[in-house]
């Protein structure tokens, strides 16, 4: 006998977009260390009544898959991932800067109208007015704009142990030691 079918929905979890292909592709470069998702929102205005009688108004936002989501890489540091066991698959380039994790990874194949659509909502957000995130029409432009900004830091990497510029007062920086996480003068158990 075959399964029926409920009359519950199913909640069906969203595929992994793939590149775009064509020149209607724009190429995003991204120096926020573990990358970032661009992911588009709708926004409602929601009225409640308190018990009280008084009215207060929230904004309510949904994800609109129907736009599509696409995930940006990031310039990680791919040596401490692969110490840590997991699997790379780097598909995508990196322009390095000098400094450990700095640079911009550029991710090809984002289509440009989800793009504008996407800059049009978040024109004002700092990780577009401070250059964390750009867009460029071709990738030899995007890794020539990348060049230009590789030094630029977007404060989310690792601290510089020989000093570092979010430090204040001129404090040392030292490596962690496991002895760090010792408990001092601990009161002996009783036997």
């Amino acid at each position: 006998m075959a399964a029926t079918s409920t009359s519950e929905p199913v909640s069906v979890q969203p595929a992994a977009q793939n590149r775009a292909t064509g020149t209607d592709t724009v190429t995003v470069a991204c120096n926020l260390p573990n990358g970032h998702i661009l992911q588009i929102f709708d926004v409602e205005e929601v009225v409640s009544v308190l018990p009280n009688g008084r009215e207060i108004k929230e904004n309510v936002c949904t994800l609109n898959l129907d736009h599509g989501q696409w995930t940006l890489h990031g310039p990680v540091n791919f040596n401490s991932l692969a110490a840590s066991g997991r699997e790379i698959n780097v598909d995508f380039r990196v322009i390095k800067g000098d400094a450990p994790d700095t640079g911009y990874a550029l991710t090809p194949g984002i289509p440009r109208d989800f793009w504008e659509r996407w800059l049009k909502v978040y024109e004002h957000s700092p990780i577009v007015t401070n250059r964390h995130i750009f867009a460029a029409s071709s990738e030899s432009r995007a890794v020539g704009m990348a060049r230009e900004y590789r030094e630029f830091r977007s404060g989310l990497q690792g601290l510089n142990q020989a000093g570092d510029y979010r430090v204040p007062n001129g404090r040392v920086i030292r490596k962690f030691d496991r002895n760090d996480n010792a408990v001092i003068n601990a009161p002996e158990e009783p036997e």
